[in-house]
Formats: C-alpha cells, structure tokens, sequence
C-alpha cells in the first residue's frame, strides 16, 4: 500500500510519502505522488483511489483558521466524501494525513462517524508502512524534518515491501 509521515515543526507541517503502486497481481511499480499542497493544506493519502484523491487535492477548500481537527471533519471530509460520490468510488477506504493551521491531523475516513485527530508527539504515519515509519519518528526526534521524514520512509521500506522510492515532501 503506500507509508505518508508527517511532522510538527514551528508551526509548520511537513508531509512524506512514497511513490510505490502495488497491483492485484503483486507487482509494485512507481506510481505519482501520493502527498500534496493546496493553499495552506498539505494532504497525504493511503488506501483505496490515492492517485484520485491527491488530483483532487488542487480543488480543495481554503482553510479558514478554525480548529483544525473540527475543520477537517466539517469542511474537508465532506468535500472529499461527496467528490468520491460524483466518480461512484461508493466506499472509499481511505487514511489521510492533513497538515492545516499547523497541526497534524489523521482521518481514518470520510464519513461523519470516521475519527479525525491529532498526535500528542507532533508527529504520525499512515498507511502499511505507517507503524515501521512511526518508530523512526520516535527515535530521531531532536533531527531536522527532512531527515526524520526520510529516515522514517526508508525504514518502512526496509520492512514492508509496498513502500519504495522515490520519496516526495511538501511543507504546509
């Protein structure tokens, strides 16, 4: 599936994630990446539709400087939901990694009942390799962002076959 990591920094967000697509035959090839800038959002996406979802990441709505976890679950899950509707993707299984107002958001979903929150240590990670990237995340704190983002990716690739460069960050 994919690893996206992410990172609180000076009320910044920096967002990661690989490149790799796998196939229903096992096949893993590169693919497009699978985080993203809008506005002032950054968004990162694992699960079903990626490459879908981050397309649609040029026509989101701006962030209008509300709390952030309450604006990705009001405004942001039902903007996606609803274009989701518009392709008949009818369940999407989606994870997504946001970055707004500073703060780093997950959304297991986009349905109203989904959770949406955020990491008490300033940084997450979603997707397979999303368990193998958090404990590099954990232990390089005190490392500047990018080298903690891609120490992070490469050893989710290490360990879960479904990750593979090249890596991509954007910075919200």
């Amino acid at each position: 599936m994919t690893a996206i990591v992410g990172i609180e920094s000076r009320g910044r967000v920096y967002l990661a994630g690989d490149s790799a697509i796998t196939a229903g035959d096992g096949q893993r090839r590169t693919g497009g990446p699978k985080v993203r800038r809008s506005g002032r959002i950054v968004l990162g996406v694992a699960g079903g539709a990626i490459e879908w979802v981050v397309a649609m990441a040029t026509t989101l709505p701006d962030y209008d400087d509300s709390e952030p976890v309450a604006w990705c679950r009001s405004v942001l899950a039902p903007v996606l939901l609803e274009a989701c509707r518009a392709v008949e993707l009818r369940k999407p299984r989606l994870e997504l990694l946001v970055g707004v107002g500073g703060v780093l958001v997950v959304l297991d979903g986009l349905r109203a009942r989904d959770v949406a929150h955020t990491w008490s240590d300033g940084h997450g990670a979603i997707g397979d390799g999303g368990e193998l990237a958090l404990g590099s995340l954990w232990a390089t704190r005190g490392q500047r962002p990018r080298e903690r983002l891609t120490a992070a990716l490469e050893a989710a690739a290490h360990y879960c076959w479904s990750v593979a460069p090249p890596w991509v960050v954007v910075v919200g």
